[in-house]
């Protein structure tokens, strides 16, 4: 958690008037709970999981420590680390609220009534509401206690440009595929939209075939998508929600001090989430200043949006609990405000320009080991968002090796980023005509099995020092490659 987040997270606590350590913790032993989290350590989700922990600490006088599990549902992801909570596998979980209808919890589905919650503002309004009280005690459905919730996004359609134009109306989905994230709604919308929902895990080399054609996403997520990635910005899904519960078991096995402790810590934790959220207006600022497209669809493309959806919408308020949570989001998005709505922005090619001095002209890397130091100011000053450049940042070292032909090769790389966990990729690389070096990766899921860029490698005379000049490649990557040479240590 950073020094601002933790900050934030004392004046919560200060607000709260509890002293830890007076009445908690002296007739009762230390104990242990371990947190399932479905995301991995260093996604967005990670500031709010310390946070947690350090409330939890804090509220309890030492007495709880909260051991995170990161990526606790594996392959199944959100819905893995759900059935790990209800199975009695983990004693506290964080997963989205998306996740929850697989394991028979199906109050949360009430947050993905298609185009309802289509606002920041609506979101956070939710989230403190009532209405997040009884979707959350409708969780004991599945013998689970909700704790807290808080909006991390907005979702809207994205096209892969390279496969399909922008998603504009709803026919534009029709016969696509789309990855999403494994939902019960999310499956059903897109039914709805006659497109194809996938959630395959290792899907760049699928987007780079066309394989896949579009997803759903938030535009904070925009920087970590494969391919050529446009938005429409003006049509909203649904909001994710992330989403704080205990198994049921290992609540009632905690002192009724105890479990205040783990309930105020887990709204010490909403609270920090809401003050920090960004909102859709900022990401996608962000995200045009890097490069990227957004798109509009227009206020009669929303209507044909909402009416292609409103047989699920229908269907999900057969379920009295949901009909009536959603007739209470409804009074609450009349009570609203509206807010100033996400911009439409065509991308911003980023220059490149390599550093001078560079004579002779290397078309393939030498056999050997280079370095690429990439920098926040750099990138930073490339006009890249917060969260691309904390994902990019680091030093880069490529191991490559030819077959031979002067033409062909593989290469190994491995990256060390300040705070993140470090990174293993392998690939290959082909002269293409006209001298152009096309870079593909085969392993790794951090870089992206499929992913692949187009340079122009220019060696220095004495072949120690190399820049690349980007020919074809998405922003980010055209920021990070030309931002600083290539240095031969091996």
């Amino acid at each position: 958690m950073n020094r601002s987040s933790r900050l934030k997270l004392a004046a919560v606590l200060l607000a709260s008037l509890i002293v830890p350590g007076t009445a908690h913790g002296q007739d009762e032993a230390p104990i242990t709970l371990r947190l399932a989290v479905a995301d991995d350590a260093g996604a967005p989700s990670e500031p709010y999981v310390r946070a947690f922990i350090d409330a939890v600490e804090h509220r309890s006088g030492g007495t709880i420590t909260v051991e995170p599990v990161w990526g606790a549902g594996r392959d199944a992801y959100e819905q893995g680390t759900a059935r790990l909570l209800v199975d009695g596998g983990a004693d506290l979980a964080m997963a989205a609220g998306r996740a929850w209808d697989a394991v028979g919890i199906t109050s949360l589905m009430a947050l993905q009534a298609p185009f309802l919650i289509d606002t920041d503002d609506l979101a956070v309004a939710v989230a403190r509401s009532d209405v997040a009280t009884t979707l959350l005690e409708g969780m004991a459905a599945g013998n689970v206690t909700g704790l807290a919730m808080w909006p991390e996004d907005l979702r809207h359609p994205v096209a892969f440009e390279s496969c399909m134009a922008p998603i504009v109306a709803p026919g534009d989905l029709a016969g696509r595929t789309i990855r999403a994230i494994e939902s019960g709604v999310t499956s059903a919308l897109l039914e709805a939209m006659s497109a194809r929902h996938v959630n395959s895990q290792d899907w760049r080399l699928d987007v780079e075939t066309c394989g896949i054609q579009g997803a759903e996403s938030g535009l904070a997520q925009g920087y970590s998508l494969p391919g050529v990635p446009t938005f429409t910005g003006d049509v909203s899904f649904f909001p994710k929600y992330q989403v704080l519960a205990a198994n049921d078991a290992a609540f009632e096995r905690l002192t009724a001090r105890q479990q205040d402790s783990i309930t105020n810590a887990a709204l010490d934790t909403r609270d920090l989430a809401i003050a920090e959220h960004r909102s859709d207006v900022d990401a996608a600022r962000e995200w045009c200043d890097a490069g990227g497209r957004v798109v509009l669809a227009g206020a009669e493309s929303i209507a044909a949006f909402e009416a292609a959806a409103r047989p699920l919408f229908e269907r999900l308020a057969t379920d009295p609990l949901i009909a009536d949570a959603v007739e209470a989001i409804r009074s609450l998005k009349a009570a609203t405000p509206p807010s100033v709505g996400v911009q439409a922005c065509e991308p911003r090619p980023v220059a490149s320009q390599p550093p001078a001095g560079m004579s002779a002209r290397s078309a393939v890397p030498t056999d050997g080991t280079w370095r690429i130091d990439i920098t926040r100011e750099a990138m930073i000053g490339a006009g890249l968002s917060e969260p691309a450049v904390d994902s990019v940042v680091g030093l880069y070292t490529w191991t490559f090796g030819g077959d031979g032909d002067g033409q062909h090769g593989s290469f190994e790389l491995f990256v060390e980023r300040p705070g993140l966990p470090s990174i293993h990729c392998t690939g290959s690389y082909a002269l293409q005509p006209e001298g152009v070096l096309k870079v593909t990766f085969t392993t790794g899921n951090d870089c992206g099995p499929g992913h692949s860029m187009s340079w122009v490698w220019t060696a220095g005379a004495d072949a120690t020092r190399a820049t690349v000049d980007v020919v074809d490649a998405d922003a980010i990557d055209t920021a990070m490659w030309v931002s600083a040479p290539f240095i031969r240590i091996d």
